[in-house]
């Protein structure tokens, strides 16, 4: 069953507002009042209408920047999901960027393209453009997905928000999970460090490089100081995420970084839950070692040299005595 909700169709004005975006707030406001007076509730509570809701304004800026003049809105009921199908008539996407899942990973990891060409045309203040990767990770916490690829056979760009037609709440759309950080952003940096470890070098770059500002650059040393010095406290529980002992070992000191590199051992089997109290006992009986901190690294790689060398004073006595 495919049942068609909404068909909108709205002009962009060509003027622009004096903003770093060019935000035309009067065309999104237009937008998302014609299309929610016209909505069922249980439309309205889905991730799909929220996630819309919260990026209206992006997808009309966006529109806007691609020359667009009419912008299109279609609201799609299935059996189980709703689909909103976004258009323009604008210049369309480069095929590099079209995509049918959008990888908020590589967003949030990087400066977007509007934020450079911001930056190189000489403001102050380019915003970093996180609307987008926020979005598509809501989304993804919701068993929904954000699609943005160029229309088929004609001029423009379309996009699609899919979510399954169950309801979400609205007040917890855009918030962290319990134990995950203070907002949605110091999350989708946490997830993205559970998926990929080398995004450690991603996330220590945007906690200290000026072509990363504001939120992000928040979180990314938020995230930074967790994970070498987590606390004890109920922010860290056990929905915290999984820290491996290789991730430990890049954030420690050069010390832990020449054992490793000693040891010969790019990986470690033990995985130590961010939620361990600072009482936890390190192990040095094999090639793998439970640690937070800088200190504990120290004291680890300590007891892993004295044991080291405590082996070899009695591999010697005993060849001594052959």
């Amino acid at each position: 069953m495919r049942n068609l909700l909404i068909d909108f169709i709205i002009k962009i004005p060509k003027e622009t507002q004096n903003s770093v975006y060019k935000p035309v707030n009067a065309t999104s406001s237009e937008v998302i009042h014609h299309i929610k007076n016209k909505l069922s509730e249980k439309v309205k509570h889905t991730a799909a209408y929220l996630a819309f809701e919260k990026s209206c304004i992006e997808f009309i800026n966006n529109s806007h920047d691609a020359g667009a003049t009419r912008f299109r809105v279609r609201f799609l009921q299935h059996t189980d999901s709703i689909e909103i199908e976004i258009m323009d008539n604008g210049r369309g996407l480069p095929a590099e960027k079209e995509t049918t899942r959008y990888d908020w990973k590589k967003a949030i990891l990087t400066v977007s393209d509007k934020a450079d060409e911001a930056k190189a045309s000489g403001k102050k203040s380019c915003g970093q453009h996180l609307a987008l990767s926020t979005t598509a990770y809501a989304l993804e916490r919701q068993d929904g997905h954000l699609a943005i690829t160029n229309r088929e056979n004609t001029r423009g760009a379309l996009v699609k928000i899919v979510s399954p037609l169950t309801a979400c709440n609205s007040d917890e759309f855009l918030e962290p999970k319990p134990g995950k950080g203070r907002n949605l952003i110091d999350e989708m940096l946490l997830v993205a460090l559970e998926k990929d470890e080398d995004a450690i070098h991603q996330i220590r770059r945007i906690s200290s490089s000026p072509d990363f500002t504001g939120t992000r650059k928040r979180a990314a040393q938020s995230v930074l100081t967790r994970i070498a010095t987590p606390s004890d406290d109920a922010a860290c529980n056990e929905s915290s995420p999984i820290l491996t002992t290789p991730m430990i070992f890049s954030l420690a000191s050069p010390d832990a970084l020449r054992a490793r590199i000693r040891l010969n051992s790019s990986s470690f089997p033990c995985q130590t839950p961010l939620n361990t109290p600072a009482s936890t006992m390190v192990s040095t009986s094999s090639s793998s070692i439970s640690f937070f901190s800088p200190k504990k690294t120290d004291d680890a790689i300590s007891a892993l040299l004295s044991s080291d060398h405590d082996a070899a004073a009695n591999n010697n006595g005993d060849h001594q005595r052959q």
